[in-house]
């Protein structure tokens, strides 16, 4: 047994462990990029970094998750895929950063906009470099060597921001990319140092442009449904900017915040799940088991997440946002149960995943983003800032139910239904009880924990089938 937990949990405690830093490097660095940057270029930078690692994501064009289900599937090996990426890539990439440094130079007003737009094109292009690294290990389950690149980079970036902080010096814009792109050239020399010791094993099928626009067309779809995704996620705090005043935008989007701890919960799942995906696939029974037990399992642990940070929330908003008051706990359920439905996109979605139909995910995502924009649009004059939670809650249920639908159209699995909807009915009876006996933060946190417990000892069946697969 315990052979079989450390093969099941090691790869996602060792991506837990890499988004963890991740998460804290983030969260740290925005009270030490203000005072090294200064207001200005730090808002410069709260805009263009998601950009920028969007565009490091189109530079592949979706490639690097047809990488991972050739990998997973054992259909090619480390070497042919960072030979295919060099010769039929490179072109591609370079076009889209030379796109996205036209866009940025033209936004933005930057003092010498050629040199920084060099910059821009040198870090997109390192930045794919490191994306394309890091879904070869995710193909391979090797979350080990995911995890180093992670802990370099950020690791070297904390290190750093601190440091220049204690020595009391400003950066610009300019140079600030520049210190990112050092980093990422030093990433990538430990990435080609790691890769030279691998034996190079032939993989003859997996060569040519055939196999470079399959792995594109495989994936491509996959970055059009994330960038749809981010719509669907973030379009409720437009419309709370455009229909509310500006103090419930900001209780509303720190709310959020807090909520998304859930999507920091679901990473390392996330991570791990496309490359065991593939491999339960072969499994005798098409995958049945592991999938069923893995549904069971992932909603017992997204559910614990939703009970601590909800009991806690009021706490946390006070040290995470100490001047932002009219926090409500209604608006929070709402927040962290959207997120759940989002999370559980992942173990409910088989089919889209197999080739040739990644494109159903879009229209999955197209319809759940245009429900959670008109629901939230209906329903905030009427219900405030609750309104704008119901229909994000609304759009991501909407997804989550197209997507499995459509998975199970195209890979039908026999889940166990019952078991998922009597877990959310508990679940929902004992924080309905928390809300009418009016519980303490502590209390409701022990109360949502306890259900956890006993519901996951009375379906223990899947855990222990989860771990045995």
């Amino acid at each position: 047994m315990l052979n079989k937990l450390s093969s099941r949990l090691g790869p996602l405690m060792g991506y837990g462990v890499s988004t963890l830093l991740q998460g804290v490097v983030a969260f740290v660095s925005v009270p030490l990029l203000i005072g090294l940057l200064g207001g200005d270029a730090f808002a410069r930078w709260a805009i263009l970094e998601p950009v920028l690692v969007l565009s490091a994501m189109c530079a592949l064009l979706g490639a690097s998750h047809g990488h991972i289900r050739a990998l997973a599937q054992e259909q090619a090996t480390v070497a042919a895929v960072f030979r295919l990426q060099a010769r039929h890539g490179v072109l591609p990439a370079l076009l889209v950063a030379v796109l996205v440094a036209s866009a940025a130079l033209g936004y933005f007003e930057f003092e010498r906009p050629w040199r920084i737009g060099a910059l821009l094109v040198v870090y997109v292009m390192a930045e794919a470099v490191i994306a394309l690294a890091q879904a070869v290990a995710r193909g391979e389950s090797d979350a080990m060597t995911y995890a180093a690149t992670v802990w370099l980079k950020f690791g070297s970036l904390a290190v750093l921001l601190v440091a220049l902080t204690s020595a009391g010096m400003r950066l610009s814009l300019e140079h600030y990319i520049g210190l990112l792109l050092a980093i990422d050239l030093v990433v990538i020399a430990s990435i080609a140092w790691r890769q030279r010791r691998r034996a190079v094993r032939p993989a003859p099928a997996y060569e040519g442009g055939v196999a470079f626009v399959a792995a594109v067309r495989y994936g491509a779809p996959i970055v059009g449904a994330a960038i749809l995704g981010l719509i669907a996620t973030n379009g409720d705090r437009y419309v709370v900017n455009e229909l509310l005043q500006s103090s419930e935008l900001a209780r509303y989007v720190t709310m959020a915040k807090l909520a998304s701890a859930i999507a920091f919960a679901a990473a390392p799942v996330n991570l791990w799940w496309p490359a065991a995906r593939f491999r339960h696939a072969r499994d005798a029974d098409g995958g049945s088991a592991f999938y069923r037990s893995a549904s069971f399992v992932l909603l017992l642990y997204y559910l614990a997440a939703l009970g601590v940070i909800w009991s806690l929330a009021p706490a946390m908003m006070q040290t995470y946002a100490p001047g932002i008051g009219g926090y409500r706990h209604s608006v929070m359920l709402v927040l962290l149960s959207a997120a759940v439905a989002a999370a559980m996109v992942t173990p409910l979605n088989v089919g889209t995943l197999n080739q040739g139909k990644t494109h159903w995910a879009i229209w999955a995502v197209l319809v759940s983003a245009l429900v959670s924009l008109a629901s939230a649009i209906v329903l905030t004059p009427r219900l405030g800032m609750l309104g704008a939670a119901v229909g994000n809650l609304a759009g991501q249920c909407v997804n989550l139910l197209f997507i499995h639908l459509i998975s199970q159209r195209i890979h039908p699995l026999a889940y166990r239904y019952f078991d998922l909807f009597a877990l959310l009915a508990g679940f929902g009876l004992a924080t309905a009880a928390c809300l009418w006996l009016q519980a303490g933060p502590l209390s409701s946190c022990a109360v949502l924990l306890a259900y956890v417990g006993v519901a996951g000892l009375i379906g223990r069946r899947h855990l222990q089938s989860f771990l045995a697969k």
